[in-house]
């Protein structure tokens, strides 16, 4: 694998976190 290729699996795996993160995020400020 190429510098790119690391860099768009690494990109892809981190997805699920980020959306995890937004929908945390978008509770606590409902909820705050």
């Amino acid at each position: 694998m190429n510098d790119i290729d690391l860099i768009h699996y690494m990109l892809l795996m981190n997805i699920p976190a980020y959306v995890f993160l937004a929908c945390l995020l978008h509770i606590a400020f409902r909820l705050g």
